[in-house]
């Protein structure tokens, strides 16, 4: 990534064979797989290796494209903000719904946004959670899927 121009030549981050194992360990290779491919997004404009991955209805997933594609929509870019686990854990259980749930919190660091002309037009700084959130995935066929990604939601039961 530079501050003179959009990044080139990045490599889409390799799936770890660790990552298509249907086990806590195989979860949590996927699960950073899946944010080194949205660092991958983050850097190049594509989100297509995400999606792969990803349900279309993840409605966090669906955030950060929009927050990304008009970025770039505009001739723009952007560096660092490279997102990294900061904190795991799963019950490997799997749901309901037909997921297994694992809590993570993250770790991002600051962003720079830049219009075409290469002007500095907005600094995000560090983020780092101070609470966990949901990361919902299903194993089917022999690989992870994400199915959404964000807030933990709370039940008024």
């Amino acid at each position: 990534m530079s501050e003179a121009r959009p990044a080139v030549n990045i490599a889409v981050p390799e799936k770890p064979l660790l990552a298509d194992e249907n086990s806590i360990e195989g979860l949590k290779a996927f699960t950073e797989w899946w944010f080194e491919l949205l660092n991958y997004a983050y850097a190049t404009d594509d989100l297509q290796p995400l999606w792969a991955v990803t349900n279309p209805g993840c409605r966090t997933c669906q955030n950060i494209q929009e927050s990304i594609t008009e970025v770039y929509a505009e001739g723009g870019w952007m560096t660092g903000g490279e997102v990294s686990l900061d904190g795991y854990y799963t019950k490997f259980r799997v749901n309901i719904h037909g997921s297994v749930d694992a809590y993570v919190s993250i770790k991002q660091a600051p962003v720079d946004v830049y219009n075409e002309a290469g002007e500095l037009i907005n600094e995000l700084p560090e983020h780092v959670d101070e609470e966990a959130n949901l990361f919902r995935a299903t194993f089917v066929n022999g690989t992870w899927t994400t199915v959404d990604y964000g807030p933990i939601p709370i039940s008024n039961d």
